[in-house]
């Protein structure tokens, strides 16, 4: 009996671990990387160029070739790109995905926003997203944990979205919402 109540006990906890969402970064931190990486067409990008009007939105993915979640999440991005972009924000994509696979599936799936190549994960690893399950040298070394950053201009994370796990993403609704709550806070002069 009191085998199978530790059984019991382990798979739910395991279960629930799985759930929970621990954030490498905080709200109000600056970034530790200006995200000088080249994007699908090889263009050597940086936060500057990146940046809307109030900051970006930076959604790293696990990869264009071979995670279905992460391409039906691109795709959905790209349908509301202009959603963003009408808040002032720009949109980002980051992978582990070398440059010439980002390109391949930017125009096979016609997407508008920069898709950034982190070959060598130092963006993911310094945002401390990297996905420790997956041993060094296995082909899917290097991925991130799925996360959505808001960033403004200064650098400053003002937002963080993300779900247990690889399967859910946040819903595109609640990020734009966030954006509201973002600029409302920022015009009563608050950090959030």
């Amino acid at each position: 009996m009191k085998t199978i109540s530790l059984n019991l006990f382990l798979a739910v906890l395991i279960l629930f671990s799985s759930m929970i969402t621990v954030y490498a970064m905080d709200i109000g931190e600056k970034i530790p990387h200006n995200l000088s990486l080249n994007d699908q067409s090889g263009t050597i990008q940086s936060i500057d160029t990146l940046s809307g009007e109030k900051g970006l939105v930076l959604f790293f993915i696990r990869s264009v070739n071979w995670c279905p979640y992460c391409q039906a999440q691109l795709v959905e991005i790209n349908k509301r790109v202009k959603d963003f972009e009408k808040q002032g924000y720009k949109v980002v994509a980051l992978s582990y995905d070398p440059v010439g696979s980002l390109e391949r599936f930017s125009n096979q799936r016609k997407i508008t926003f920069p898709l950034l190549s982190d070959n060598k994960s130092v963006a993911i690893k310094a945002f401390g997203l990297l996905n420790t399950s997956i041993r060094e040298g296995s082909p899917h070394y290097g991925i991130p944990n799925p996360t959505i950053m808001v960033i403004g201009h200064d650098m400053i994370i003002q937002s963080i979205h993300q779900e247990g796990g690889y399967k859910k993403r946040p819903d595109l609704d609640i990020v734009l919402r966030s954006l509201v709550y973002i600029d409302y806070d920022r015009r009563q002069n608050t950090k959030y």
